[in-house]
């Protein structure tokens, strides 16, 4: 398989609730006035972690809007 790999998390170590990692894509803002974009991942989420995917606006500012969300243990093993 071909890609680019990214670890995006926050600081595991605090142990923190309510912590938050962010990608942003100028790629993914050239299409955003198209009539959609395709974007596929694999995550890992353990224990009582949750994963949750926004779409923001650019520029800053616009309201943020949830694409896709998973809570709790989804496994010891890498899902898409």
């Amino acid at each position: 398989a071909y890609g680019h790999f990214l670890w995006a998390a926050p600081d595991f170590r605090s142990n923190r609730m309510n912590q938050s990692a962010n990608l942003y894509s100028e790629i993914l803002l050239a299409f955003q006035n198209q009539a959609g974009v395709c974007v596929s991942f694999s995550y890992f989420v353990t224990g009582t972690s949750s994963l949750n995917v926004y779409s923001r606006p650019r520029p800053a500012g616009g309201n943020s809007a949830l694409l896709w969300s998973v809570n709790g243990n989804q496994g010891n093993k890498w899902l898409q």
